[in-house]
C-alpha cells in the first residue's frame, strides 16, 4: 500500500508515536507504539498489539529494534 512507499520510522519518530498507532508490514500488523520513560525498557519502543488467529485473539509486545522491525505512520 502507500505507507511502504514512506521511509521507515526512525527511532526518535516511534519516541514521538508513543500511544499512536503503526503499521508493521513484516508482521501484516497495525498496533500501538509503546515507549517507556522509566525503568528497565526505558527508551526502548515497543510495538503492542494483537494477533487474531483460529477465533483467539493474543496480546504480543515487541521490541521493535531489538526484532528489526520497521514500523510505519498510518495516514
Amino acid at each position: 500500500g502507500e505507507a511502504l512507499m514512506k521511509e521507515p520510522l526512525t527511532q526518535k519518530e516511534l519516541q514521538e508515536m508513543a500511544g499512536k498507532p503503526v503499521y508493521c508490514p513484516e508482521l501484516e500488523v497495525y498496533g500501538i507504539v509503546k515507549y517507556e520513560t522509566k525503568g528497565r525498557w526505558a527508551g526502548r519502543p515497543f510495538l503492542v498489539g494483537v494477533w487474531h488467529q483460529y477465533g483467539a485473539a493474543v496480546n504480543f509486545e515487541y521490541n521493535i529494534l531489538e526484532r528489526g522491525l520497521k514500523c510505519y505512520e498510518i495516514d
